[in-house]
């Protein structure tokens, strides 16, 4: 499937070659879940590098699969490049054991928010389950990443920020940062969300406006 590649409008660059990396969004706000959500999330984020991003290679070269322990090939064969790309602590195991049901409907729900391109989203787990610690070096994640093309990663939850190689970003929830030339995006975690569903409205309303700025075709706009 080609990758779809991404681009904000030029109204924003003029706050990337000021030196904007990063804003941050009032959680108090974001929470509210009052009719006034959407209008107060902040809409003006981190331009994306006006560089074009390298191609993404077809598939990652033979020796790092090769030295990938057989669980990590295994989620590897499942993933196709697409712009987006999700991750929150408790994926790997959903993936390749039970999975959660409460989770998934919780993000059925945030996807469906979207109304996202069919493709448009990947899903990459930071850890597996029955993995050593040494075998789960964030290296894995950062190099599948490559290969999926990703030019914005949705974590969810501190500890998935944590385990992820972008720990030393110190992001707080609704709070974006430019990193190696994508968006890295903060929600709540997923028992947060599940807890108050103001949150989900919030976090949906914050992806959306997010969004909102990046040409991706197919996207309804509202």
């Amino acid at each position: 499937m080609p990758v779809v590649t991404l681009a904000l409008s030029p109204d924003l660059r003029a706050w990337h070659d000021l030196g904007l990396t990063w804003l941050h969004c009032d959680v108090s706000i974001a929470c509210a879940g009052h009719d006034a959500l959407q209008s107060d999330l902040p809409t003006r984020l981190p331009d994306l590098p006006k560089e074009e991003a390298p191609p993404a290679p077809t598939s990652p070269d033979a020796e790092f699969v090769t030295r990938l322990p057989a669980l990590w090939r295994q989620i590897l064969n499942r993933l196709k490049p697409a712009p987006l790309v999700w991750s929150y602590a408790e994926l790997g195991q959903d993936l390749l054991e039970k999975g959660d049901p409460l989770r998934s409907q919780l993000l059925k729900q945030l996807l469906g928010g979207l109304d996202l391109p069919r493709g448009s989203s990947a899903f990459l787990p930071l850890n597996l389950p029955g993995i050593s610690p040494e075998e789960q070096e964030r290296e894995i994640f950062a190099r599948i990443l490559h290969f999926l093309n990703g030019r914005m990663l949705i974590l969810l939850g501190q500890k998935a920020l944590d385990l992820s190689p972008y720990a030393a970003s110190r992001l707080q929830p609704y709070q974006a940062q430019i990193i190696d030339g994508r968006l890295l995006i903060l929600l709540p975690d997923m028992r947060a969300l599940q807890e108050d569903p103001a949150r989900i409205t919030a976090a949906t309303a914050y992806l959306r406006s997010s969004l909102a700025k990046i040409k991706l075709p197919g996207l309804r706009q509202t």
